[in-house]
Formats: C-alpha cells, sequence, structure tokens
C-alpha cells in the first residue's frame, strides 16, 4: 500500500522525507515496528557540497564517506537530468563514484523509478571499482535508473553503470 510517501509492505513501513539535517535520519516515530525512513536526493548539487546537502554531490563527495559508512538509506525525490556537467567534477574526474575500499556504500538507495541522466565517470589510470557505486557491501540499490552514462577508464578493473563492486543486492 502506497500513501504519498509512506510505502507499508508485508507489516513493515517506509518513509521517504527530508530530515531537518541531511544525514541524520531524525523522525519521530512512535508504536509498533520502526520504519525504514529513507533521506530524500532533491537535486545534482555540486561536486563539493557538503553532508548536510540533499544533492548527489554531497553524496558523492569523498569528504563526506560518513555518508557511506553509516548504513542510512537514500532515495531519488525525482529525475535528476542533465547531470552531463559531472564531466567537470572533482578536478576534471567527474562523478566520484560512492563507496570505495575502506568506506564501502553500507546502506540502502532506492531510485524510487525515478532517474539519472548525463552522469560522467572518468575514472584516474588504474582505477578500480568504478560505477555510480564504486563499493557496496551489505547495501541495497534498487529501482534506480541510470540513463546515458559516461566512463572514460584507462587500465581500471571492476567497472559497471550502477557499481564496480556489489556485495550485497541490486
Amino acid at each position: 500500500v502506497t500513501t504519498g510517501n509512506i510505502t507499508a509492505t508485508a507489516g513493515g513501513v517506509n518513509i521517504y522525507y527530508n530530515p531537518t539535517t541531511f544525514g541524520v535520519q531524525d523522525t519521530i516515530y512512535s508504536g509498533g515496528t520502526p520504519p525504514t525512513k529513507y533521506m530524500l536526493i532533491q537535486d545534482l548539487g555540486n561536486d563539493n557540497d557538503v553532508s548536510t546537502a540533499r544533492t548527489l554531490g554531497a553524496l558523492q563527495n569523498p569528504l563526506n564517506f560518513a555518508l557511506w559508512t553509516s548504513g542510512l538509506n537514500y532515495a531519488l525525490a525525482k529525475n535528476i537530468d542533465q547531470a552531463s556537467v559531472t564531466d567537470t567534477w572533482n578536478g576534471g574526474n567527474g562523478f566520484s563514484p560512492i563507496g570505495f575500499a575502506g568506506n564501502a556504500f553500507l546502506g540502502s538507495f532506492d531510485g524510487l523509478g525515478y532517474h539519472i541522466d548525463g552522469l560522467t565517470i572518468h575514472g584516474t589510470t588504474g582505477q578500480n571499482y568504478i560505477g555510480f557505486f564504486g563499493i557496496v557491501t551489505n547495501g541495497i540499490i534498487q529501482n534506480l535508473g541510470l540513463i546515458n552514462i559516461s566512463f572514460t577508464v584507462d587500465g581500471g578493473t571492476r567497472i559497471g553503470a550502477v557499481a564496480g563492486l556489489v556485495q550485497g543486492t541490486i
């Protein structure tokens, strides 16, 4: 059953919301089984967005790796088009894969049927684990569309559109 931003399935409840502080799942809930809480990603943003921004830029910023390793849940709030501007992000290396060795993505990411169009990743020479997610460990990636994704990689291994390495569920 889905009503607005609340989804109930087989006795569970999912809540998709905008927390007061992005990266802090701070909803108030009482009674019954606690719901699964997903923070909404609202926009593409920029490559240097701080961890409190509700953007893909904040989530991919390696300085914000605590967003990946804390087991939090994220969802797209809408389609993110014109992501080709990521071509110039991170000093010309493009979008930085979410999760890398020692700091894998441990949470859940639900695209809610939305897509990201035009994402660009330029891996550095010999870089491994390249994709929207670099490394996913015990995480769940679902309902995500990637359209017109572009890779430029020289000598790397474990490369995929969604993830370079998954030790979880897609």
